[in-house]
């Protein structure tokens, strides 16, 4: 043994964190007693009308309908573990953390209240096993119709990004009767209601979700059908597709009026717009056939399927979702301020893997290389002194030294947005060349390759000044 190792402490054991489930059902045991003999002493003396209500909002209830109260802090604790359990099964990702709640509370009362086991590792984790697989019974794949407004113009039939087909009002039409015929051989009048629903969206997004319970596959199928409308502002601008939006109120007109009185006078005003894109001409869709958008619809088309096919661990592949996500909230936002804020945060998700010091110059230095045109004109610095001028621009927003509605704020919000739209392109580009969305990088892996491109750009630039200037 060297002189190092005798000098040094030993290593702690790491904690078995089963124990959190065991400490966590025995605290609600307890807590579940603590109130049962807390209610028993108040009616006795008549006080029950001083007992703290809000605590007496939790219970595990058994299957026979029988309810044990217990307290804020025991919900707390039995969530945290729950958490963690499903966090670590199998059924991650498929199953929803209520659905496993439902199932979980009345397991446990039957193991130990019903049943009277003992509160101890090997029993916990059967009870912990047990309600997970029986809340895995409840997966299966599962398809979305999902109503949209995007461009106005019903071209083509039909279009897909990846997992995600888009058919327009017409084309949907059979393919939704085709859905309710059931429903409308029994008589109801719900499949018509529905139906009548969706004829007011210009498309409808259709997708499979592949082995999850029904609560997250309807939440992966929104968030894939978002990720597909989010790419669509990435690739045709934010100026075409500021109205395009997943679901909402089924209004298939946007009516707006006025009122207002000036010098005595009532000064009335009425419109009428779309609630769809209108800046989409007739042969739109002939544009995603060429080489450098059919590349990019693929490579977004593979980063959604990490949404709707759990089994794909894409992490590169999410970070771009998030990041495009924040960026199609700033395309929709009516607020000038809120969509710049919003477009900044796309750019830190992007390439900010772990916070730091130096946050500003990361993402303003790794942003500007991956908007930086190789073959262009403009210079590297060029393109990282604009990154920071629009970083400024969201930190004086964010830390309030910049009023929301100050003029430039308004002025400036088109070239945050393209700004953006640039850095989230080629990183897609970036993301998905080589297989890189198939591939398990570590946050230093990612970190070090965003850093090589920073490099690598500043290396291009100077040769190509060097050349220009002889």
């Amino acid at each position: 043994m060297t002189d190092d190792q005798l000098t040094k402490p030993p290593k702690a054991p790491r904690p078995n964190v089963k124990q959190m489930w065991v400490d966590a059902i025995a605290f609600v045991l307890a807590e579940c007693a603590r109130f049962r003999s807390m209610v028993s002493e108040a009616a006795r003396e008549g006080t029950l009308s001083s007992l703290p209500r809000d605590d007496f909002l939790f219970e595990l209830r058994a299957t026979d309908g029988r309810i044990f109260t217990h307290g804020r802090k025991a919900q707390i604790a039995l969530e945290d573990a729950a958490e963690v359990a499903l966090h670590r099964s199998a059924f991650s990702g498929t199953v929803g953390f209520d659905h496993f709640m439902d199932v979980l509370r009345p397991a446990v009362v039957d193991a130990f209240i019903i049943k009277g086991q003992d509160v101890a590792l090997p029993a916990v984790d059967r009870v912990f096993t047990k309600a997970l697989n029986e809340a895995a019974k409840g997966r299966a794949d599962s398809r979305h119709l999902i109503p949209c407004q995007l461009m106005f113009l019903p071209e083509p039939d039909s279009f897909q990004i990846g997992p995600v087909t888009f058919y327009n009002r017409n084309s949907f039409g059979p393919i939704g009767d085709e859905l309710v015929r059931e429903h409308r051989a029994n008589g109801g009048e719900l499949a018509d209601r529905v139906l009548a629903y969706f004829s007011n969206f210009t498309w409808v997004a259709d997708l499979t979700v592949l082995g999850c319970d029904r609560q997250v596959g309807r939440d992966r199928a929104l968030q894939a059908a978002g990720a597909a409308v989010d790419f669509m502002h990435v690739l045709f601008g934010h100026h075409h597709s500021r109205n395009m939006v997943v679901g909402g109120p089924g209004l298939d007109a946007d009516i707006r009026a006025e009122m207002e009185v000036r010098d005595g006078k009532t000064l009335l005003s009425h419109s009428t717009g779309s609630t769809s894109a209108m800046g989409f001409g007739k042969g739109w869709s002939s544009m995603l056939g060429k080489l450098g958008p059919r590349t990019l619809v693929k490579a977004a088309g593979r980063a959604i399927e990490a949404i709707t096919d759990p089994s794909k661990s894409r992490p590169l592949a999410l970070r771009f979702i998030d990041a495009a996500s924040w960026h199609g909230q700033a395309v929709r936002e009516t607020s000038d301020a809120a969509s710049i804020v919003k477009s900044v945060t796309a750019l830190e998700r992007l390439v900010t893997v772990q916070k730091g010091s130096s946050t500003t110059r990361i993402v303003t230095q790794r942003n500007a290389a991956l908007a930086f045109d190789p073959v262009g004109q403009e210079r590297f610095a060029d393109v990282v002194s604009r990154m920071e001028s629009i970083y400024d621009l969201r930190s004086r927003l964010a830390h309030g030294t910049l009023s929301p509605f100050d003029a430039e704020v308004r002025n400036r919000r088109s070239e945050v947005l393209a700004a953006a739209e640039k850095a989230l392109v080629n990183g897609l580009a970036l993301f998905d060349q080589d297989d890189l969305f198939d591939r398990s990088q570590t946050k230093r892996q990612l970190s070090e390759g965003l850093d090589y491109l920073v490099t690598w750009s500043k290396e291009i630039d100077a040769r190509r000044w060097a050349a220009r200037n002889g």
